[in-house]
């Protein structure tokens, strides 16, 4: 039975192109069937992956609305975080500490915000001048951060926080195009759109109007 489910995970890794002249389709089913049973699996560990917790220090990994306690020595501190990420870039987070305490917040500045892709150099943007260079935009208790103090990808803030404290980030969604190494055979000629984490692949079998057929000419 393994070996048949690697036969069929082998098969479908060849045929799953980036482009087709017509001869590969879609599957309506896969065997095995490995995204139902990952997404059961994956889901009740999403709430373990969004915040962590290192002395006084307090991360924010993702951006998934929701309500947590941290105890921190003799003290308990709220968060509540507020967002429609991915559709929005607002992310708000209320701070209620039992008592004031000194804390180092660290809120994760994604790689696409900071105008980054993966490392390596396999991807690149296509620059398009119409579309405007946003930045980050840090606020504490409704005052902006004008200068940013990143450290290995998080954004750090480090003040003594109390009741009421609110800290707002706002993500540049910009639709950017991006587009493969040429080194890369595979993505030569390809394009994606992306919109902040939201990675776009216009396929021609759903576009198909869009689409000039030059294979005759």
């Amino acid at each position: 039975m393994l070996l048949k489910y690697a036969k069929y995970m082998v098969i479908d890794s060849i045929t799953n192109p980036l482009e087709s002249n017509g001869n590969i389709s879609r599957r309506t089913w896969f065997n095995p069937p490995c995204c139902p049973t990952n997404i059961v699996r994956f889901i009740p560990e999403t709430g373990g992956a969004i915040y962590g917790v290192k002395d006084n220090h307090i991360y924010v990994n993702q951006f998934i609305g929701s309500k947590v306690t941290i105890a921190l020595d003799d003290n308990e501190i709220k968060l509540v975080q507020k967002t429609d990420y991915p559709w929005n870039g607002l992310i708000t987070l209320e701070i209620e500490p039992e008592k004031p305490v000194d804390l180092i917040l660290h809120i994760r500045v994604p790689g696409w915000a900071r105008g980054e892709l993966i490392p390596g150099g396999f991807y690149y943007y296509i620059d398009d001048e119409k579309l405007p260079d946003r930045k980050v935009i840090l606020k504490v208790n409704g005052r902006k951060i004008h200068k940013l103090n990143l450290e290995r990808g998080y954004a750090v803030i480090e003040r003594k926080c109390k009741q009421g404290d609110v800290v707002e980030m706002e993500l540049p969604l910009n639709i950017r195009l991006v587009a493969g190494n040429p080194k890369i055979e595979d993505t030569r000629g390809k394009a994606v759109l992306i919109r902040g984490p939201m990675v776009y692949c216009l396929e021609e079998a759903d576009n198909a109007r869009y689409f000039v057929d030059n294979r005759n000419s």
